[in-house]
Parts: C-alpha cells; structure tokens; sequence
C-alpha cells in the first residue's frame, strides 16, 4: 500500500518538537512492511497561510500516484478532499472537530461546517485521538497515538534531577504544554491555583514546568516529578498522560479527551470530575502522603496496547481494510 501523508504539522528546525507525534506515527508505521509512503508538509505555522495555496500544484500531481491519502488536522483534509474528492482519503483528528481549528471564530465555524460535511463521504475514514462522535460512527476508528517505549520509561528520580539540575530535597509537580505555557486550553492559571493550595499543606512543593524542550530530554521531567498534573478545558488523547504512566509517574487530570480510557482504571492515577482546583489538589495530596514511590504504573502501556509498535499495527490494518474496500 502506497500512502502519501499530508500534514501542516512536522517538526522544523526552527519548531524541532511541533507535531513531533505526528512524525513519529508516521515514521512506525512505515517500519511496517506492507506499508510504503511519502510525507508532504506544509508549513504554514512558519509560512502562513499562503502555504496551503502555494503547495496546490505539487500536492495535486502528488496525489494522483498514492492508493490513500492520510490528512492530518481538519484544514489538511478541506485541502486534500477538494482536490480529490473521489480518492480513498484518511483524516486524523488531534482534538474534537470543533476545537479542530484555531482560526477566528466566524472562519472556524465555517470550517468546521465544510469540515462534518465532507467527512461524511463513503471515502472518507477517520480516526479520533478520543471517542467517536456517534454522528461520524461510520468509517471511523479510535486510535490514540502510541507511546515510544525507547525513550520513555522509568528511572531513578535523584538521577532525573540531577541531570535537570534541580534540588533534592524539592516535590516537583509536573505541567506540560509543548508549545506554549499559556496555551489557553491547558489552564496554565488552574494549575498555579492547585499549587498553591499544595504548598500551604505539604513542604518542598515547587511547579515544574515543560514546554519546548528537546525530545531526549522530556523523559528527565516525567521522571523528576512526583506526579504529572493536567488542568486542560480539553484535549484530544493527551500524549503526556502516556509518557507520564511510561515513566511509571502517576497523573491527576480533569476529565477531558480519552484521559478516562487511559487511566481510568490505574491506581495512583486520579481523574476530577470537576475542573475546581481544590478537588484537584485533593487527588494529588493523596499521591503525595504516600510513604514511597512504589506504584507499578509503566506496566500499563503494554496491558492497555499504548505502545507505538502496537499502535502502527492498528494503524497499517486500517489502511489495509480501506485498501481492500
């Protein structure tokens, strides 16, 4: 099968960790010996939007020589499917189609429109990173990114903090946010309010905080952390869940995305049903009277199929089901 992946987020020189999830599903499941493909960027984060028009040429002669087409993120796919309406056409979405988009409101909306629409065409197959809208139930496929087993698991926490240079004798409490610290949707602000709720009960507790840092050095973080805390409005299927319970630390979140099929049921982790910050800080004050480190959370990777090599199998068996059909 001959895939052409077409995706306007990619690591850059400039950007190295944007989408790097991206790159690394594309990269596993082309280790797999019945799939073949090409990667077709547009780097609109860095070019602007003129990018997408300027790549119609090379994308519409591209596209013609593939078997599927695999869009990521919902403007990709608007691209893709104009072009080629009739091609066998696949659209992965990083968050629920009407957070999809991070244009102005009544531009959103217009896209999101097109966006259900067109994703309801017989060609059309998606895959969600959390649950299935039961409006798109057909030709659709939940399949949350997998977790690079390399590169994250767990290690001793005074080796973590030595390497990040961090004090000993602190509790670190561990935000991430990839892009921007500020991103609206991680509640930066939510997370400042549950640690200082923390502080006034437990001593040494400092916030450590994530965000645009080299991917070999991301597991230090997970491992110098007494708990990863996730305060998100929402999220698709968020990949520092994974790698937190990789690294064998535990996550308390609030209710958002797939955090529930991915925790739900894993001791020492804890879901909020709420988004108040002093249920929050409950969760994570339970974690931290615990006499010792002593949970066996990595094992769940692989008990739940998390793994990238379970994952790009799932992924290469859904090329194929659309391949032969």
């Amino acid at each position: 099968m001959n895939i052409l992946f077409v995706t306007n987020g990619y690591p850059t020189k400039i950007n190295p960790e944007f989408c790097i999830f991206t790159k690394e599903q594309i990269n596993s499941v082309l280790k797999l010996d019945e799939v073949n493909g090409e990667l077709f960027f547009i780097n609109a984060k860095e070019k602007g939007f003129f990018e997408y028009l300027k790549s119609i040429p090379n994308l519409r002669k591209k596209i013609k020589n593939f078997d599927i087409i695999h869009a990521f993120h919902g403007i990709t796919f608007l691209l893709v499917f104009m072009l080629y309406p009739s091609k066998k056409i696949v659209v992965s979405f990083l968050n629920n189609i009407n957070n999809e988009y991070s244009e102005k409101k009544a531009v959103a909306k217009v896209l999101v429109l097109f966006t259900k629409l067109f994703i309801k065409k017989r060609n059309v197959t998606k895959i969600f990173k959390d649950k299935i809208p039961l409006e798109f139930i057909e030709r659709s496929y939940y399949l949350p990114n997998g977790v690079d087993t390399t590169m994250f698991y767990p290690m001793a926490m005074t080796e973590a903090k030595n390497y990040l240079g961090l004090d000993a004798e602190k509790r670190y409490i561990l935000f991430v946010s990839s892009k921007n610290k500020y991103r609206k949707q991680k509640r930066f602000d939510r997370f400042k309010k549950v640690i200082k709720l923390l502080q006034q009960k437990f001593d040494n507790i400092e916030e450590l905080i994530l965000v645009n840092e080299p991917r070999d050095r991301i597991i230090y973080y997970f491992n110098a952390a007494e708990l990863h805390l996730l305060t998100s409005d929402f999220e698709g299927s968020p990949n520092s869940v994974k790698e937190s319970v990789a690294c064998n630390t535990p996550v308390v979140s609030t209710n958002v995305g797939n955090v529930k099929q991915l925790i739900g049921n894993i001791k020492n982790c804890y879901i909020s049903h709420s988004l108040d910050e002093i249920e929050l800080a409950k969760m994570c004050g339970k974690i931290l009277s615990l006499p010792s480190r002593e949970y066996q959370i990595s094992q769940y990777i692989q008990l739940k199929k998390l793994d990238m090599n379970s994952k790009a199998k799932e992924l290469s068996e859904i090329y194929k089901n659309i391949y032969n059909n």
